[in-house]
């Protein structure tokens, strides 16, 4: 590639929420943005977290200098632990951000002796290999979220990280529209900008406005109050910290997560307790009358074992849903989430709860229409690339920038080259790529062909074919046997498994007796005549796992 070039490219976040992660490269050598997880479907076989797969760096001619993280956000910092599996990288990171990636690699862990994680602010600038950066402050719905500069020798690459306008900010600064407008002025070859929300006209909104409206519903509540949001949303802590302390009131924290973060963000000034004892924990909050106290909780998202779905069915001591309770979702719902979120609000109905669904008590942390336009105008790239977002999103969002005035516009998917020189931007080659299914067990993490072997088993059912034979002459000890689970209903089972039966013992039979002596002979001609003959009987092609025991 010529020196003056630059090549982006995602290994998610394009045409999706979620799991955002580029790599900017120029020559042979490229920092890495972001290094996010998404959250799986219903119908993802009991995943629960989705990465990308970082092995394919490997393959890649050119080495990792460092990794920018522009916020603490999961979708931004999950598949950290993975990265490092496979990269020694620097990373660097917000101030709030670095105290949730070490709790990650503690738990994941590493050492954090053999961790190089610097902390960056908006005064910071950076050398890394061959680019310069540096960092703006923009609004989010977590604190310490930046946007970040990366001069290259294409010119200013800009990442906007999550963001939204609100210069009304109560519990962050505002964005740095001056710093946004220098960067436009001073020139920015390309523009990244997160497209979320751009099927919304307007603003996003003000925590300020959420914050007056939790004190509005407090005040005219007469029992509890239960607000589930994200766990690393601090300002919705601190706005229920001085509700509470304005209504004599006190706060109890329900979920792991939600506890660890809040004293992550304590121990960095991020909260600040109005007054003394208002944090309570769940035990302490049973003991009260219900009108004085106030509940945060994680599970706006319906997860299974979150705190809300564990209240909803009893199991927290003392903190179940109680007829009268009033109950805030202060989150917008993950896309793919809608229908376990109505059925956790069915369930928080019929156990005699309330549902406050005031639209002033939540504000989505991502711009809206009208912040994406004002970003645009602001930093007035030469070319626009939209990220953070399904297709339909992208589309929209690289059709604004052109109505705003900007040339040249690209939506790429994951995988595809965008090259930028001083001149000229074109899309290149597609690099294949490939995710990782983790799941939250004591073995860790499953790859692309556990995922598919799930896939075939919910879709064609298994067969466990079962023959014991003689080690030494190879007789059959005993004759086949088969377990059916999820080929077909039980009244046809009988019939069709002594057929399929029949057809395994015959093709152990047919066997001479030396091949009957090695099983892996054995267990293949079963497993191929049991396909042929479910797929000729039933038109499936079942998954079918032979069990050879030479006794």
């Amino acid at each position: 590639m010529p020196n003056d070039s630059v090549q982006f490219f995602t290994l998610g976040g394009l045409g999706e929420v979620g799991m955002n992660c580029a790599v900017l490269r120029s020559g042979n050598r490229a920092i890495i943005l972001d290094c996010g997880i998404t959250f799986p479907d219903d119908d993802a076989l009991g995943v629960d977290q989705i990465a990308p797969d970082f092995s394919v760096l490997a393959d890649l001619p050119f080495s990792i200098d460092a990794i920018l993280i522009t916020h603490g956000h999961q979708d931004h910092i999950g598949s950290l632990p993975l990265l490092l599996e496979e990269i020694d990288a620097p990373i660097y990171a917000p101030r709030y951000a670095v105290g949730l990636i070490k709790h990650q690699l503690s738990d994941a862990e590493y050492d954090l002796r053999e961790v190089d994680l610097f902390e960056v602010d908006t005064t910071t600038t950076q050398r890394i290999g061959p680019f310069d950066v540096d960092f703006a402050q923009v609004n989010h719905s977590i604190p310490d979220t930046f946007a970040v500069r990366i001069q290259t020798p294409a010119g200013a690459f800009v990442h906007t990280a999550d963001f939204k306008f609100d210069p009304d900010a109560v519990y962050e600064p505002a964005i740095d529209v001056a710093k946004l407008r220098a960067w436009g002025d001073e020139g920015v070859r390309v523009l990244f900008s997160d497209s979320t929300n751009i099927e919304r006209p307007g603003r996003a909104g003000s925590e300020r406005m959420v914050r007056d409206a939790f004190l509005r519903e407090i005040e005219a509540a007469r029992s509890r109050v239960i607000v589930t949001m994200f766990s690393t949303n601090l300002f919705r802590v601190q706005a229920l910290l001085d509700a509470a302390h304005a209504t004599g009131r006190k706060l109890a924290l329900l979920g792991r997560s939600l506890q660890r973060n809040v004293q992550i963000g304590r121990d960095l000034g991020h909260i600040k307790l109005p007054g003394n004892g208002l944090l309570i924990d769940a035990e302490d909050a049973a003991k009260l009358p219900n009108s004085e106290v106030i509940i945060a909780c994680t599970g706006s998202q319906a997860q299974p074992r979150a705190a809300l779905m564990r209240m909803v069915r009893g199991g927290i001591a003392g903190c179940s849903i109680e007829p009268g309770d009033r109950i805030i979702f202060s989150a917008r719902s993950i896309p793919g989430n809608e229908q376990g979120i109505a059925r956790l609000k069915d369930e928080i109905v019929r156990h005699g709860g309330i549902l406050l669904e005031a639209r002033d008590l939540h504000c989505s942390g991502h711009g809206c229409r009208d912040d994406q336009a004002e970003m645009i105008d602001l930093v007035r790239p030469d070319v626009f690339v939209p990220v953070h977002g399904d297709h339909r999103f992208l589309i929209a969002h690289a059709a604004l920038a052109e109505e705003r005035g900007v040339e040249s516009t690209h939506v790429l998917e994951n995988g595809q080259v965008l090259e930028v020189t001083p001149h000229d931007s074109r899309t290149k080659e597609q690099i294949a790529i490939e995710r990782i299914a983790v799941d939250q067990t004591p073995f860790g993490m499953f790859f692309g062909e556990a995922l598919r072997m799930r896939s075939r088993l919910a879709q064609r059912g298994l067969c466990i074919a079962t023959v014991a034979l003689d080690a030494e002459t190879g007789a059959i000890a005993e004759p086949p046997t088969l377990t059916n689970l999820g080929l077909f209903d039980r009244e046809f089972d009988d019939g069709l498994m002594k057929d399929a039966e029949a057809v395994a013992r015959a093709a152990v039979g047919d066997l001479p007796r030396d091949a009957r002596r090695k099983s892996h002979r054995v267990a293949e001609v079963m497993r191929v005549e049991l396909i042929r003959f479910f797929r000729r009987e039933t038109g499936r092609k079942p998954y079918v796992h032979p069990v050879v025991l030479l006794v």
